[in-house]
């Protein structure tokens, strides 16, 4: 039994070394961090991700297929989602086209490039303004809008340090061209952007409210890294899940699926 016991006290203090190097590996890495301007730290999470000649190539086109899981007054719904799009050279968003199926209806929202439109089991409609502009805020309030930030005119800057839920991350702000920020937290150790928050008026005169988009699950595709899994947060509450299945990027894609329903 004495056996046992100094065998036990060994593995934990074995442990316990571990995890020391561990801290200072960590603190080690962050002091290097805060030497650098929040571009330079950017320019670590591009190629982390891949690289940007492989991002330009890969990414100019994709359509991303796979499971949503939606809090709707208070009830989940699960349905399928289709996403689509195609990479637009300068500072503007890119062209995307978004089908849900769910078990009632199936939804679509497209952005041309210059406006928003929408359809309901094959009809069109008008988004409400609500709507539109939460649709809007996520093409560019999104997670790889860090990696275009020099293709579409955005500022970075370093913030600082957080924890959350145990994982040191680095904190930038990305200033958009219209003003707006988007508040990015990267990894220490990964460089992978593992959270974003934002805030946009989703109608005229009311206050702003705050999104948190958390990703999980990174998988290489065609030599660039994705998160499969996106959840999203609205003012601190579930509101979405997204579960991708299969990716294809640099594929054909007829530009008219943009254009309208």
């Amino acid at each position: 039994m004495r056996l046992l016991y100094l065998l036990l006290l060994l593995a934990q203090l074995a442990l316990a070394v571990g995890d020391k190097k561990l801290d200072k590996e960590t603190a080690e890495r962050m002091k290097q961090i805060e030497k650098l301007t929040g571009e330079q730290i950017a320019e670590l999470v591009i190629l982390a991700y891949g690289g940007r000649p492989e991002w330009k190539h890969v990414r100019n086109n994709g359509i991303l297929e796979g499971n949503i899981r939606l809090l709707i007054d208070n009830r989940e719904i699960t349905g399928k989602i289709v996403r689509k799009f195609i990479r637009k050279d300068g500072p503007g968003e890119d062209q995307t086209r978004i089908d849900v199926e769910l078990p009632a209806q199936k939804l679509t929202f497209g952005y041309n490039g210059y406006t928003v439109w929408a359809a309901r089991d094959g009809l069109g409609f008008t988004p409400s303004p609500d709507a539109e502009a939460s649709f809007l805020a996520s093409l560019k309030h999104n997670h790889d809008a860090l990696i275009y930030y020099r293709e579409r005119e955005s500022k970075v800057a370093y913030v600082g340090f957080e924890t959350i839920v145990g994982i040191p991350t680095v904190v930038l702000d990305l200033t958009h061209r219209d003003g707006s920020k988007t508040r990015f937290y990267v990894s220490v150790k990964t460089y992978r952007i593992l959270h974003l928050e934002y805030e946009v008026v989703l109608s005229p005169g009311a206050t702003a409210t705050k999104f948190k988009e958390s990703f999980f699950d990174f998988r290489p595709v065609q030599n660039t890294l994705l998160p499969m899994r996106v959840v999203l947060y609205e003012e601190g509450r579930f509101v979405q899940e997204i579960q991708y299945s299969q990716v294809k990027f640099h594929t054909k894609i007829e530009e008219d699926e943009f254009l309208t329903y």
